[in-house]
């Protein structure tokens, strides 16, 4: 039976060499599966390589595969009739089905961008062209927040229905993940126990750390004078750069954190540093727009007697002769009081809140205030700086790669006398860097950590800069294309494991959903005008009514919308009644007697 991908789809069951005609032939990676399978029943390749027996190994590369890949999918006619599923095909059948779904989810992700990227490409041409400020902004951003929860919540639920197919059509199982043995494994008993507590105890340190140099950072930047624009710009630049040095440093920290809770084999190592690396940078990258969004207002509260007094620290040569009546209605909005007993007196206590309308001459009640001005700086200036540098490790092992292989040509030709040389294309494979973590081929885990922190980033806070959804459209899609070149051209061959779906990633992006859809939801309940001059009982009703609402929402899609389409459904149990057939002809034949007997020649 064809899907609705207009794919045939097979049965799939155990092989056997009597029924071998009902089966199509072994595919060249069967034949590397099998023969990577026998080999590890005897030695270990990998600790080969690591003693120094052999220099390396890896799967024989094949030049018609890597050319039919080439024109498939990188060619430039390509790119504009690109499809997620047709690249996953494609990939799966030289790189195996680990690294299909990645670029198949990769493909679905820029995909699925074309949303808010419109919608912010749309949001830049009203701002350059219409004067959008105060509550018409906010108005704007704020009617961004539904519908971005809404696109965070189901675009995992959407990718899902279509690894459906893909698990169907592959014939691949979640029992068919990697078990292999960790070379690294320490058999001694209660040795994970006390490494656990200690690999968690470092993340712990390291976070807390993190964490105060983030916030004595943001709030020097909230204490600088904003009428120095080189102060302003400066800090936001400064923040990248911590962010930045803040993950490099965590992920040469990491696979030592891992390493100390003692896993037993290579699948729960990876999902342990996936886990590990991919929830301290997450909380690394967020943090800091979380804190200028949501804490600022609360930490950076100044307080006095009064009015008259707080003003002036606040807003440097506050002069309250100068504004009218209006304005000061205005600032206003944007304190509070509170009160408290001392020796059985009351003492009520002044307090303007952490953002505020930094012009205090023209401050109107839906003025943008510091924080706003804070995030979006600090938030466009990360943003690139992360896309930046993203494309610049991209194109570097290109360009390195290329210079080695060319170093290696003059080499050869020198030694040769000038002659002509001949290059084979295993000797190019053998130069190629390896397709592990920490190499300048790439890894599964770095790749999948990159883009989701930047998917983290436009859907926790694409609606207070919808722009950066547009940037990372146009990045994502570029990037897309660098990384299957170089799986192609730089990356060395890896063994193509099997694999049912994004395994340990699909939570992470999951719970990153939910965040997105908590931080969206706070942000229309609490940062945008005219939510954010309401009482904090108030918001905190329209924060919990706001998020409950969504996840409503995304349950109701789960439930009239499964993850199985109807057509893998019902693909499952016709391939389940023709195995079902073959299993019973294939038991009648071994019951009924090859050669018929004679009957005559039994005695009763």
């Amino acid at each position: 039976m064809e899907n609705f991908d207009a794919q045939p789809v097979v049965a799939y069951c155990e092989f056997s060499i009597p029924d071998k005609k009902n089966f199509q032939d072994f595919r060249k990676v069967d034949s590397i599966r099998i023969l990577s399978f026998w080999l590890n029943e005897w030695v270990s390749l990998d600790e080969m390589e690591r003693q120094g027996v052999i220099s390396c190994h890896f799967p024989c590369p094949d030049a018609g595969e890597l050319h039919q890949i080439h024109s498939a999918l990188l060619a430039p006619r390509q790119w504009m009739t690109f499809t997620p599923h047709t690249s996953a095909i494609t990939i799966r059948r030289y790189f195996g089905e680990e690294i299909a779904f990645f670029f198949g989810f990769l493909g679905h992700l820029c995909r699925s961008l074309l949303f808010p990227g419109t919608a912010g490409l749309i949001f830049l041409i009203v701002t350059q062209f219409v004067e959008v400020e105060g509550h018409r902004l906010d108005g704007l951003r704020t009617s961004l927040c539904v519908p971005m929860s809404i696109w965070a919540a189901s675009s995992l639920h959407v990718f899902e229905r279509k690894t459906a197919r893909m698990k169907q059509l592959w014939g691949v199982h979640e029992r068919e993940a990697r078990e292999m043995p960790n070379p690294d494994w320490n058999p001694t008993p209660h040795s994970g126990e006390w490494g656990k507590l200690l690999s968690t105890f470092i993340t712990l340190c390291f976070v807390t750390l993190y964490i105060a140099a983030i916030s004595a950072l943001l709030a020097w930047q909230f204490n600088s004078n904003r009428q120095k624009d080189s102060l302003f710009q400066r800090a936001s630049l400064i923040l990248s750069i911590l962010i930045k040095i803040g993950g490099l440093g965590w992920r040469f920290l990491a696979p030592f954190v891992v390493s100390l809770e003692n896993h037993r084999t290579l699948k729960g190592y990876d999902d342990a540093l996936a886990l590990t690396l991919s929830g301290v940078k997450l909380l690394m990258t967020n943090f800091p727009f979380f804190y200028s969004c949501f804490l600022t207002n609360f930490v950076e509260t100044k307080c006095g007697k009064n009015f008259e007094e707080v003003a002036p620290t606040v807003w440097p040569g506050f002069n309250e002769s100068l504004i009218d009546s209006q304005t000061k209605e205005a600032l206003l909005k944007y304190t509070f009081t509170w009160s408290r007993r001392i020796r059985g007196r009351e003492d009520e206590t002044f307090c303007i809140n952490g953002c505020f309308p930094p012009d205090w001459h023209y401050a109107r009640e839906d003025s943008r205030t510091n924080c706003d001005y804070d995030v979006t700086a600090n938030l466009l200036t990360y943003f690139v700086f992360l896309l930046v540098l993203d494309m610049v490790f991209l194109i570097w092992p290109i360009v390195l790669s290329r210079w080695e292989i060319n170093k290696e040509y003059r080499n050869a030709e020198e030694a040769e006398g000038n002659q002509d040389f001949s290059y084979s294309i295993l000797q190019w494979e053998a130069k190629k860097f390896q397709y592990v973590y920490d190499s300048w081929g790439g890894d599964r885990v770095t790749d999948f950590l990159d883009i989701t922190v930047a998917y983290s980033v436009v859907a926790c806070w694409g609606c207070i800069l919808p722009t950066i959804a547009t940037l990372a459209l146009v990045v994502l899609f570029i990037s897309m294309h660098l990384r299957m070149y170089r799986m192609l051209y730089v990356a060395r061959r890896p063994l193509p494991h099997a694999t049912a779906g994004l395994g340990i990633w699909k939570s992470i992006i999951l719970y990153t959903n939910v965040a997105a859809v908590a931080c969206n939801v706070g942000l229309a309940s609490i940062f945008f005008y005219p939510m954010r001059l309401r009482p904090p009982g108030q918001q905190l009703t329209m924060f919990i009514i706001g998020e409950h609402v969504i996840f409503l929402l995304q349950a109701a899609v789960s439930a009239f919308v499964p993850e199985e389409p109807s057509d893998v459904i019902d693909i499952k149990y016709f391939n389940r009644h023709v195995l079902a057939i073959l299993g019973r002809r294939r038991h009648h034949e071994q019951l009924v007697p090859p050669v018929h007997s004679n009957l005559n020649t039994i005695d009763l």
